[in-house]
């Protein structure tokens, strides 16, 4: 995806957990910032805007 997609989409996942706290925090969801799986190969050109909207991330390494 896009740098300037995946930095909208974070920015409405952003908005829709700030708008909507008080709810999720009763239903037990105790994260407040988004997380993504993914492969360490695409990582590094995204890490400022991962970092910028504080992304958690789980990654992996394809090994040929």
């Amino acid at each position: 995806m896009p740098a300037p997609v995946l930095d909208e989409l974070f920015g409405m996942i952003r908005g829709h957990y700030l708008a909507n706290f008080d709810a999720l925090n009763a239903l037990g969801h105790k994260k407040s910032a988004p997380h993504i799986k993914t492969n360490l190969f695409k990582f590094a050109p995204f890490y400022e805007l991962f970092d910028r909207h504080k992304v958690s991330i789980s990654a992996s390494i394809d090994l040929p």
